[in-house]
């Protein structure tokens, strides 16, 4: 590129860079960024109080406050009596009180300026503010008879049929802008927001980068363009551009919050923090700030400000548990969890539960807690819930970890043991579960011990049947057979019925002849042992020294054996 050319090039550039800054209010206030718009606004028509007061009446106008947009518009005329800008300010105003007065105004204004299309615009805006979609329509003929080209036409034509809730036209309308101006950065955007939750948002991506090679400063597109991939689960995507945009100290509360989550899902958790302090300095009560920052702390095991955080999480929207979701409660509980406090974690499950009880892992989760209290039985029946919940999906090592539950929930091995189940005697939950009719019923809740004997042997059964499924799937390997076994030896304390021999019988079939090692062995002096002392029960004096001889080859220090040999002989 000659000299010469190289200069032109870099005039066009210079000229379009300063336009577009130029542009930014106007742009901001188009995709109803007020505050950010108003900056601008105060910026650039500081010595201009006709176009300042009119822009300033138009964010006022937007956002409801009708006597402060008049009292900007008033100020506007009163700098400049003849600024068509204002006069249709006020005429929109009266749109809905005096339609005959307004409408009286905008012809007035039109006669004074026959060929001004932006005037044509402003009171097509005019009427769109006041939901006058035809008469905005009208102006959009009216403003392409001055100028077909000019792509504000096609943005009004596409606002008036986004606000209809017809994207198709709106899209349709926003390309024709990008059609008669592919410069023009309003147009992108306009068509990107639309794209921001469907299935064309790749396309919006495509828009934006176009816009961005044109004019990389063009701000808007990368704060659109964050928010496109932050929306569409592109995290780090969204992340590159939100730091762009971010320098341009332009951010919103909603772009920060926006920025959060994109930093929370890509596990960028310092980031974070560092965005998240800046959110909660505008406002200290955001919702989903105050979530992040608790969910963050949990994820990092900062287990101090987590609870800290959630408690004050907690008190948010007074209080109301309609604005708070099942994920909400199940951080607490791990935060509760993770600090030893298991009541207060299990309370936490519970009310998640009660909003998503159809999540199996808010179960699973809760009946590891509940077994680090030492209630199994509790633990197991809430597991068993898991396992329903998971419709199909549980895996062996579930039935075997629900089985465990229940046959630790039927050795009392000890008082404590004992006085945890008994604080069960009055659930009704379990009694149900326990009792055959109301009359058991009755009984149980009087009698300890008989609710005692019930309640293990209802546990030892549910232990069995996990324990069955286990065997069903693996018929080769050992262990469901071992839990079977040790489940029906507790089932029969006398081995008077023998239930737990087949199982042992199985597991020695499977065991035997196997490598030694210290489970192999151990599985084996337990099977021997069990068979050795049934046979002893019934008085089979051969078989019992057989299997209690077996047990003193596999450990010839084995007291159980040697006293059972030296009784036998």
């Amino acid at each position: 590129m000659n000299k010469i050319k190289f200069l032109v090039f870099l005039g066009i550039i210079v000229t379009f860079a300063a336009k577009a800054q130029n542009n930014f209010g106007i742009d901001y206030f188009h995709i109803k960024e007020y505050a950010i718009a108003k900056k601008y606004f105060e910026q650039q028509y500081a010595q201009n109080p006709t176009k300042l007061n009119y822009y300033l009446g138009e964010i006022s106008f937007a956002q409801g406050k009708t006597d402060e947009a008049k009292s900007y518009y008033t100020k506007g005329l009163a700098a400049n009596p003849e600024d068509p800008f204002n006069a249709i300010g006020l005429a929109k105003i009266e749109l809905k009180n005096n339609s005959t007065a307004a409408e009286a105004s905008f012809t007035s204004i039109q006669k004074r300026n026959p060929n001004n299309i932006d005037v044509k615009l402003a009171i097509g805006y005019a009427y769109l503010d006041n939901g006058l979609s035809d008469k905005a329509k009208d102006k959009v003929s009216e403003a392409q008879k001055i100028d077909k080209n000019n792509p504000m036409v096609y943005i009004l034509a596409g606002d008036i049929y986004n606000a209809a809730k017809n994207v198709g036209e709106a899209v349709r309308n926003y390309e024709m802008a990008i059609y008669f101006d592919k410069n023009f950065p309003l147009s992108y955007i306009k068509e990107a927001e639309i794209y921001e939750h469907s299935i064309n948002w790749k396309e919006a991506v495509d828009k934006l980068n176009t816009i961005i090679k044109i004019h990389p400063d063009y701000i808007i597109a990368y704060r659109t363009l964050g928010r496109l991939y932050a929306t569409n689960r592109e995290y780090e995507s969204a992340i590159e551009a939100f730091k762009t945009y971010f320098a341009s100290g332009n951010a919103t509360l909603d772009d920060i919050t926006q920025y959060v989550i994109a930093l929370y899902f890509a596990k960028q958790y310092d980031g974070v923090n560092q965005q998240i302090q800046q959110g909660l300095t505008l406002d200290p009560s955001h919702f989903v700030l105050n979530r992040l920052q608790f969910y963050t702390a949990t994820n990092l095991n900062d287990t101090v400000n987590s609870i800290k955080y959630a408690q004050h999480f907690f008190t948010l929207r007074n209080g109301s548990a309609n604005d708070y979701i099942a994920k909400d409660y199940a951080m607490y509980a791990n935060a509760l969890k993770t600090a030893q406090m298991y009541d207060e974690a299990i309370a936490q499950y519970k009310k998640a539960i009660a909003i998503d009880s159809n999540n199996e892992e808010l179960y699973k989760d809760m009946s590891t807690v509940i077994a680090s209290t030492g209630q199994y039985g509790y633990a197991g029946d809430v597991y068993k819930k898991y396992i329903e919940k998971a419709e199909g999906k549980a895996t062996i090592a579930d039935y075997n970890q629900l089985g465990k539950f229940y046959y630790t929930a039927g050795s009392l091995r000890n008082a404590a043991d004992t006085a945890l189940l008994l604080a069960w005697q009055h659930n009704d939950e379990l009694l149900n579960e326990i009792a055959h009719s109301s009359q058991q019923k009755d009984s149980l809740l009087k009698d300890k011990y008989y609710f005692l004997t019930k309640a293990v042997a209802y546990y030892l059964h549910g232990a069995d049947s996990a324990f069955a499924v286990v065997v069903e799937n693996l018929p080769k390997i050992y262990t469901g057979y071992l839990w079977r076994a040790r489940v029906n030896a507790a089932l029969d304390p006398k081995s008077e019925m023998g239930l737990a021999k087949p199982y042992y019988e199985k597991v020695i079939e499977i065991q035997e002849g196997k490598e030694p090692s210290p489970t192999t062995n151990s599985t084996l002096i337990e099977a021997n042992g069990y068979l050795g002392y049934f046979y002893l029960v019934k008085d089979d004096r051969p078989n019992a020294r057989l299997y209690y001889g077996k047990v003193l080859v596999l450990d010839p220090k084995n007291a159980n054996a040697t006293n059972a040999l030296n009784a036998l002989k």
